[in-house]
């Protein structure tokens, strides 16, 4: 209902199975990972058989979008079932030009069931993914920096902060490693452009000997994921300790939001803890790719109503987690992975751009013919 599988014109996007063909196996094997990913969320509410339906997969460029959602039934969907019927006859492994030996084992354990979880599913794809790249895509992908930071036309003082510094812009060398972050210090709490500097710096700290080390390893994506959870842990027990010593209490104690990306080889990492976002805009699409961590996301993940209705409440926007809030033992950071198929610009911002869908005005003229990592991080009251 929120991201309806139209396109801008209001014609319904094209079939998975009528593009397929004409994508490259590297965009082949991207579907694929994204529907082993969503395999998991919609059989988990009864849903997995829409998957298995020609006409609810649809394609908007490198995502594949939900038309509608059938139900399973009184008998779901299995995995087994599932690879037979949209795999093995509708996407067979011949038209996946590269995919080598290691993609039609899957093909076949996936129709005999010896493959019987998503998530090893997601794992055994990457691997492939991982290999056709080193394989068959000979250059890297070259990640360009940019970072701005502004208070707005009203308030006095920056709570925001992000790494790069604020007007860095940076060309880096092809299959270079990249990380952005940026933090939005809570404004109605006293100290937010304190903890969203401290955040930065414990962040920094963690991460930037971590990435000079990718140039010579490279790490598994739990590692990766456990590396950046970890960072945004730290970054909120030293807020937290700072709270503690300078004995502040309830709306007193300093806080802020965090979002950030690290780009290695062929795929983004993000990671996010509050309502600073990150969307993907590319020359034909713009996608908002994180969730808030407030009331509104919250009630409307749990089903109880659409996202755009409960909004209308009056603590909508509060959140439900933010560093400096308390103990990091009760911090839950999200952790995506995200394959790098198409050139975009990754847009990484706080609530003062993302407010009032401005983010969606300005997607057209932010989509360049270049794969383009940037933080952009702002306060616009």
């Amino acid at each position: 209902m929120e991201s309806a599988a139209i396109d801008p014109q209001g014609q319904v996007l094209p079939r998975l199975v009528d593009v397929w063909a004409q994508a490259q196996p590297i965009q082949q094997l991207h579907w694929l990972w994204q529907l082993a990913c969503l395999w998991g969320p919609l059989s988990e509410v009864g849903v997995a058989s829409t998957l298995g339906d020609r006409a609810a997969v649809r394609v908007e460029g490198s995502w594949l979008r939900l038309l509608y959602l059938r139900a399973d039934g009184d008998h779901p969907m299995t995995l087994r079932e599932w690879g037979r019927q949209m795999w093995t006859v509708r996407l067979p492994v011949a038209d996946v030009a590269g995919g080598g030996p290691e993609l039609a084992t899957i093909y076949r354990e996936l129709s005999l069931g010896t493959i019987d979880a998503a998530d090893r599913l997601r794992n055994r794809l990457e691997a492939v993914i991982d290999a056709y790249g080193a394989a068959h895509l000979v250059e890297q992908p070259r990640f360009e920096l940019a970072t701005l930071s502004d208070p707005g036309p009203t308030r006095s003082r920056n709570e925001d902060a992000c790494w790069p510094p604020h007007e860095t812009q940076v060309s880096l060398d092809p299959g270079e490693p990249a990380w952005v972050v940026v933090c939005d210090g809570l404004g109605g709490h006293q100290g937010g452009n304190v903890a969203s500097a401290l955040a930065i710096e414990v962040i920094h700290d963690h991460l930037e000997p971590f990435v000079q080390n990718l140039r010579h390893d490279r790490p598994t994506p739990q590692q990766i994921a456990i590396t950046l959870e970890r960072a945004i842990r730290a970054a909120n027990q030293a807020i937290e300790v700072r709270n503690n010593q300078e004995s502040r209490e309830e709306r007193q104690r300093m806080g802020t939001t965090v979002v950030l990306a690290l780009a290695i080889d062929h795929w983004l990492y993000l990671a996010w803890v509050g309502d600073s976002r990150a969307y993907c805009l590319t020359k034909s699409s713009g996608h908002q790719v994180t969730l808030d961590d407030d009331l509104a996301t919250r009630d409307a993940r749990l089903g109880f109503g659409f996202y755009r209705d409960l909004l209308q409440m009056s603590a909508a926007g509060a959140l439900t987690q933010a560093l400096g809030m308390g103990s990091s033992d009760y911090l839950a950071p999200t952790v995506r992975r995200f394959l790098l198929t198409e050139d975009a610009v990754w847009l990484l911002c706080s609530d003062g751009v993302s407010d009032f869908d401005l983010v969606s005005a300005i997607a057209p003229d932010l989509a360049v013919s270049y794969t383009h990592l940037r933080a952009h991080e702002t306060v616009l009251d």
